[in-house]
């Protein structure tokens, strides 16, 4: 079964319906020839080889040290309410920030969440290491201490302990922690604690994967509801899945994002020669908001290229900022720094004259946390592609260009079709997810559904992805496979999962 490319439904009403037309056609037709429209996915053959995979790594005849899903049991059990409150300090070290609070659970679960603090995770600015990874966490949190218990979010790959420490194994999502490998993230954090003379052994630290904290938090909002099973879901600055199998009940974290069996286009490829971490984490490269900006930077270059979009749009896109601003100083918007290089496909028909009909070498932007478009610019221009009420980096771009009007079209299209690309993907891994877990299939009546609690910033904000996956999920995990299951996002599900983990058996 291949993907049937759903769109928005609005170009029609913000451009003539000529120009959204011919705008769609030469978007889809661009990203055809680079092998990344939704359409050129076979769905069914990809959930069969994804499922496989799955198998075989959680049987052991695969290695999960690999560039594969993981299959993480997380050695976390039932929940049972606490029958008096209970007061939880949770931390939770994301891809971007680092959250904090302190949550009070009782009888009827989350009663309280208070204290709450926020601040940019270390070691994404810069390098860092992992005693100084944990002080500057334990700094930022310290005001938050004053509990028995300590949950951990941590969202990079870890393998847990049935002690309820886990061990560091990946990198990811563009932190960058030199000796972070093969160190447990509780002890690391205890042993911070220390330095900042607080008494570490006063504490209960229990460490959760940010996606099984998404499934608990919606398992303790919905305690007292029938549900067949309870999925986390996270597509924020990366992705990745949770489950409770079928057969032995554990909960089982995929990451997901570290799947590499996906089919990459041309541009998936050179942008990932770019990254720190090649040959890694390809489907969260290909979908995640940690990457969009740096992936859209490259398939913009290349619409260039091919004469797609025009050269005065593109440079005015990365000279200005976030806000619409100048800030080129009247340079170039090409970088001066050493790029890589690669052959493309740039045989589109408006291909700019110095291009050779079936390839061109050619420079490109750097990677993901250097890259000067970023999810928010794309989701900006998404949402108001005029700049009526935010005149963003692309807008403004637009109305500046020359040839913006055509462009400002034909990105709103590509944008489109990208985004429809990772609905596609994320269905398929959501459909896995439900055929491993307990979920009960509509063709065994009577049937409940599968909770699916979905967290990020992307999810909640990336124009029109969650209808799009709602859409791939109806016809492809619903009306082809034949399950039942509720998209749910809770509010605080990660922070309260978090506090669930440190009161499981």
């Amino acid at each position: 079964m291949s993907a049937i490319l759903p769109h928005s439904g609005h170009p029609a009403a913000l451009f003539a319906s000529s120009t959204a037309a011919a705008a769609r056609s030469a978007a889809e037709q661009f990203l055809r020839r680079h092998h990344m429209c939704a359409d050129q996915i076979d769905m069914e053959a990809q959930l069969q080889k994804l499922l496989k995979e799955m198998d075989q790594v959680r049987a052991g005849v695969l290695d999960r040290n690999g560039n594969r899903v993981k299959m993480i049991p997380s050695y976390i059990g039932s929940f049972h309410a606490p029958a008096h409150p209970t007061q939880v300090t949770v931390i939770d070290i994301g891809g971007t920030n680092v959250r904090s609070a302190v949550v009070t659970l009782g009888p009827e679960g989350t009663l309280r969440m208070d204290q709450r603090l926020s601040f940019l995770t270390p070691g994404v600015k810069e390098e860092t290491d992992t005693a100084h990874f944990f002080r500057d966490i334990a700094e930022g949190v310290r005001s938050n201490l004053f509990t028995g218990h300590i949950g951990i979010c941590f969202s990079l790959a870890t393998i847990p302990q049935r002690d309820g420490d886990a061990v560091m194994c990946a990198g990811g999502k563009q932190i960058r922690i030199r000796d972070m490998i093969g160190k447990k993230v509780g002890q690391s954090f205890r042993e911070a604690l220390a330095g900042l003379g607080m008494k570490a052994d006063h504490y209960h630290i229990t460490v959760v994967n940010d996606t099984v904290a998404a499934a608990l938090g919606g398992q303790g909002e919905m305690q007292h509801y029938n549900y067949s099973t309870y999925i986390g879901f996270i597509y924020g600055t990366g992705t990745n899945l949770s489950y409770r199998e079928k057969e032995s009940g554990e909960m089982i974290n995929v990451e997901s994002g570290a799947y590499c069996g996906f089919p990459t286009g041309d541009i998936d490829d050179l942008y990932d020669q770019s990254m720190i971490d090649i040959g890694a984490d390809c489907f969260e490269k290909m979908v995640s908001g940690g990457y969009q900006g740096g992936l859209m930077e490259w398939v913009l270059h290349t619409a260039m290229l091919e004469g797609e979009l025009s050269q005065s749009t593109y440079e005015r896109i990365l000279c200005l900022n976030a806000s619409g601003k100048d800030t080129s100083s009247g340079q170039t918007a090409f970088s001066d720094q050493t790029m890589p290089s690669g052959q493309m496909n740039c045989s589109g028909k408006n291909a700019v004259s110095h291009q050779t009909e079936s390839s061109v070498q050619m420079n490109f932007p750097a990677g993901a946390r250097s890259s000067r478009i970023t999810s928010r610019d794309i989701s900006t221009f998404s949402m108001d592609p005029f700049g009526a009420d935010h005149a963003g980096r692309i807008a403004s771009a637009c109305n500046s260009s020359p040839d913006g009007e055509a462009d400002r079209a034909f990105l709103y299209a590509l944008f489109d079709c990208i985004t429809a690309r990772s609905a596609c993907l994320c269905a398929v891994t959501l459909t896995a997810a439900l055929m491993r877990s307990a979920a009960e299939n509509t063709r065994d009546t009577p049937s409940l559904p599968a909770f699916i609690t979905a967290e990020g910033s992307t999810f909640a904000k990336q124009k029109d992805f969650r209808s799009m996956l709602e859409a791939f999920m109806s016809e492809f995990a619903a009306i082809r496979h034949g399950f039942s299951y509720e998209f749910h996002t809770i509010e605080d599900a990660v922070l309260k999962g978090t506090a669930i983990s440190c009161l499981s058996e």
